[in-house]
């Protein structure tokens, strides 16, 4: 459909932990935006119009990587370089993901499904370490943070997590275009409910999976 409509995409692939250990896959998501931009006339790529989107683990690095691009101070806090320029990034999609761990709850099942997630990317089985907070999004956004679309299902247990993180921007005066349910949608919607095309909500995510075009800065 993307395709059809004039879009180029580009899938990103990134190293794995526990071998791989944060922040590996953002640096290596930059350095991928950085090969797409060199070669951005080979690949038929407007270089001027690039927009990033991720779904639950690429949610975060989509999000860590477009803070890199437009927070030089971040990216310097950080010691990756950015990939491409703030203009050049026009928005963000992300669904469903932790983008703050140190303002997570970490009690009950899934709580220890995600303790686990944590440490085996971070490398450190304290949640409340430093190393988390700065695996951190939502605290660090500014104003200079692209237009982003954003959503979560109502089930899902990091929805919470998507809400906070559309209210930070939204302080920041960035634009956000967010797609959340009432806590009584019925059916559930889980984790990744947007997969699911052949439901009514996984159809409305994929018609409204846009975000607006910002002026390049």
């Amino acid at each position: 459909m993307k395709a059809a409509r004039g879009f180029v995409t580009v899938g990103i692939d990134y190293s794995l932990a526990p071998s791989a250990r944060f922040p590996t896959p953002v640096r290596q998501t930059n350095e991928a935006l950085a090969h797409v931009i060199a070669n951005a006339k080979r690949f038929n790529i407007d270089p001027e119009r690039i927009f990033l989107a991720g779904d639950s683990a690429g949610a975060q690095i989509a999000a860590q990587a477009a803070l890199i691009v437009s927070d030089a101070n971040y990216a310097r806090r950080m010691g990756i370089d950015s990939g491409m320029t703030r203009a050049s990034l026009r928005g963000v999609v992300l669904f469903c993901d932790p983008y703050d761990p140190t303002a997570m709850n970490f009690e009950g099942p899934f709580a220890n499904f995600m303790r686990t997630v944590i440490w085996s990317y971070v490398g450190i089985p304290d949640p409340h370490d430093a190393l988390v907070a700065q695996m951190s999004v939502t605290p660090h956004v500014t104003a200079a943070y692209p237009p982003v679309f954003i959503s979560v299902g109502n089930a899902d247990p990091l929805a919470l997590q998507s809400v906070a993180l559309a209210g930070a921007l939204r302080a920041q005066g960035v634009e956000v275009d967010a797609l959340f349910f009432p806590n009584d949608h019925h059916p559930p919607l889980d984790h990744e409910y947007q997969l699911l095309l052949s439901s009514d909500a996984g159809r409305l995510a994929l018609g409204k999976s846009r975000v607006p075009i910002s002026t390049p800065q």
